[in-house]
Parts: structure tokens; C-alpha cells; sequence
């Protein structure tokens, strides 16, 4: 789970894409506030033979997080915290945990190809797509799966994440 969480910041670490009307998506610029995260997510452990399938969502409040892309070079530095609300189903038993005041540290490269945002840092390499942009509001989404192993189950993660930035 915790490199589960781990995934999820990186992914809610990622961000922004400048567009405008003449040379469409085109560069990451300015600060940007983090204002809504939304994803769902699904973990099969396997240990021993045995599957445990985790379903849930998570919903962030208490934002106050914000990044800045720079460009020449592309840069980003993101500061601040969130908390997150998950809610996931273990076995048909349903179960609510808060995350609070998680770390939105986190600074590395950027890159542009077409409507995705390509994203380095920590050496993770993360691909956002930019579902819509104006120039108070970018909706971006990932869709992503992991597989590790965790005090020796291997774990799959499927993780799809909206996120939405503001200025």
C-alpha cells in the first residue's frame, strides 16, 4: 500500500499544461494551484497462491498545493500538501481512511508530445493527458499500472486519476 500512496503523489505531483488558441497545447508555464483529485484504483495481492483484490477511489480536500513550470529549461517544482479521503472494498467489507497533510514536494523535468504531458522526477517517469485546457483551468488524466513486490507478494496496481489545476 505504501507504494501504492507512493505512485498516487508522484501522480498528483504531475500537472499542467499551457495552451494557446494559435499554437495549441504547447508549454507548461506559471504556477499552478491543485484543485481537485479525484482516481479509482485496483491492487490484486498475490501471497502463496492466495489473490486479495483491493477496489477503491480517492477524493483530495485540504489542497494547498502548487507547482511551477518553467521552460528553457523545462523544469517544475511543485510545493505544499493535500489530504486524501480513500475508500476501498476489501472481500465485500467496505472501509474509509484519511491521509492527511501528505507532501506535494517534488521537482524534475517536463516534456510536451502533442496532448500528453510527459513528466520525470525521482527517476519515475509519468505520462498525464491534458483532457481539457483554458486559461483559468487544465483537466489532466493518467491511467497507469505497476506491478511490485511488497515483503514478497507481488502486487498489480491500476490506478486512473483525474486532476484539476487552476490559476
Amino acid at each position: 500500500m505504501k507504494k501504492l500512496l507512493y505512485s498516487l503523489f508522484i501522480l498528483s505531483a504531475f500537472v499542467f499544461v499551457s495552451c494557446d488558441d494559435e499554437e495549441g497545447a504547447s508549454s507548461v508555464v506559471g504556477e499552478w494551484q491543485l484543485s481537485d483529485l479525484d482516481y479509482t484504483y485496483t491492487t490484486t495481492t498475490s501471497f502463496f497462491g492466495i489473490e486479495l483484490t483491493l477496489v477503491g477511489t480517492g477524493t483530495g480536500y485540504d489542497m494547498n498545493s502548487t507547482i511551477n513550470f518553467t521552460d528553457n529549461p523545462n523544469e517544475f517544482t511543485g510545493s505544499g500538501n493535500y489530504s486524501v479521503e480513500l475508500t476501498y472494498n476489501v472481500e465485500g467489507q467496505t472501509y474509509t481512511e484519511n491521509v492527511e497533510n501528505a507532501p506535494f514536494d517534488v521537482d524534475g523535468t517536463w516534456e510536451l508530445d502533442g496532448d500528453n504531458l510527459i513528466l520525470v522526477a525521482n527517476g519515475e517517469t509519468s505520462v498525464l493527458t491534458v483532457v481539457s485546457y483554458s486559461e483559468k483551468e487544465v483537466v489532466l488524466s493518467q491511467k497507469e499500472t505497476q506491478t511490485f513486490t511488497e515483503d514478497g507478494a507481488e502486487v498489480t496496481a491500476e490506478i486512473d486519476a483525474e486532476f484539476i489545476f487552476t490559476r
